[in-house]
């Protein structure tokens, strides 16, 4: 959706009169190559790509261009969905034959439809701080790795929720300058973390004491993505706030 068109002055330059062009490109391939026109201000041009593709859009132009990138989806075949993915503004300049470039991936449909109850589906794109959004980047690492051959971090996955609580408390509760555990970065199965016991595939038992590092923030509402939770240590930290209503 291109949401405004303005013309820019360059003092003591000649202005261009080619149209700015608009590049989208998905999983190395070209899906979109547009003029962008004053007669397109708030028009949107729809495209279908792969359902977690990896995009780029590049803008060439030696004008003013804002626009805006929309996931579109229809989860369960009932429930529409659309989240801003970026909204950006673009002043290039042709005389020195620079482009503008951004990348991002989309989430795929099924993360949509197993967290859709559990994150703000609106902001999940731009909220890239949270918790919740450095999570699904995590799993969305994990399904490139060779490391994750498992499958443990697909939607698939019947332990993909408890999966997703874990990593969503650990970001929560971290300092946000903590590396991430080597374990935690070769995507290895989430009861061979150390703070983690499990019985049958599920989470029973969390240790997130102070002296681990988890002693930050408040405690995660994810907690109640974990069923089969019966013993949660949470000793010699610094955490704020209420327990969460959701946990009872």
């Amino acid at each position: 959706k291109v949401e405004s068109y303005e013309q820019t002055e360059y003092p003591f330059q000649m202005v261009y009169s080619t149209p700015p062009l608009l590049r989208v490109e998905c999983d190395g391939r070209n899906h979109l190559t547009i003029d962008v026109e004053e007669k397109m201000e708030n028009k949107t041009e729809l495209i279908k790509v792969e359902d977690d593709a990896k995009c780029k859009v590049l803008i060439r132009s030696g004008h003013k261009v804002s626009f805006t990138i929309v996931h579109s989806m229809m989860l369960n075949d009932i429930t529409p969905v659309e989240t801003n993915v970026l909204s950006q503004q673009v002043i290039n300049n042709w005389e020195s034959q620079e482009s503008y470039n951004v990348e991002f991936q989309l989430i795929p449909k099924c993360y949509f439809a197993q967290l859709y109850e559990y994150v703000k589906v609106s902001s999940i794109y731009i909220g890239e701080t949270t918790s919740q959004r450095k999570a699904i980047d995590w799993l969305l690492s994990g399904l490139l790795t060779e490391t994750d051959s498992s499958g443990f971090s697909d939607c698939s996955n019947p332990f993909f929720m408890e999966r997703y609580a874990l990593a969503a408390v650990y970001f929560s509760m971290m300092n946000k300058d903590a590396d991430l555990p080597d374990i935690m970065k070769r995507h290895e199965a989430q009861c061979s973390w150390p703070f983690v016991t499990c019985s049958g595939g599920n989470v029973v038992r969390l240790q997130l004491v102070g002296e681990e590092g988890f002693s930050l923030g408040t405690i995660p509402t994810e907690l109640v993505l974990l069923p089969r939770l019966k013993e949660l240590d949470l000793g010699k930290n610094q955490l704020t706030g209420n327990i969460p209503s959701e946990l009872g």
